[in-house]
């Protein structure tokens, strides 16, 4: 996807073999591959939306951390996720959609905090270490 916007980068030079082409032919190029840009990172966040609703699965199940952080997490999931594919599947309104992305902010922010701030429950991650070593 970075690609596309280094490609936007050489086709905006003044390298001789640019002169081949007529300036309206390169401004479109530029467009083409910054669209595609768009496209490819909306894309990749359809993934990180799906790894976010599992990171917020796990968060809320493990009991180190409060289960609102898995909330919020999951919550920046689902706004990955509707953003990406307003972005593929309706792109005229990518940008009236875009704001729900504050939440995605709102959950990462939260247990990046949290991580530095607090950390994990330690009692809790110990004593389940010591029940895991008595099954092993």
């Amino acid at each position: 996807s970075k690609l596309c916007l280094f490609a936007a980068l050489f086709l905006s030079g003044n390298a001789d073999y640019l002169k081949a082409l007529e300036p309206h032919q390169l401004h479109a190029l530029v467009n083409i591959s910054l669209k595609l840009h768009d496209y490819g990172f909306g894309i990749d966040l359809v993934f990180f939306g799906f790894a976010c609703l599992v990171y917020g699965s796990l968060l809320f199940r493990s009991g180190y951390f409060p289960k609102a952080l898995g909330v919020l997490m999951a919550i920046a999931g689902l706004s990955y996720l509707t953003n990406s594919f307003t972005l593929i599947l309706a792109p005229t309104y990518a940008a009236t959609i875009f704001p729900i992305l504050v939440l995605a902010l709102t959950g990462e922010l939260s247990l990046c905090l949290w991580l530095m701030v607090k950390g994990v429950n330690v009692p809790k991650w110990d004593a389940k270490a010591r029940l895991a070593d008595l099954y092993s």
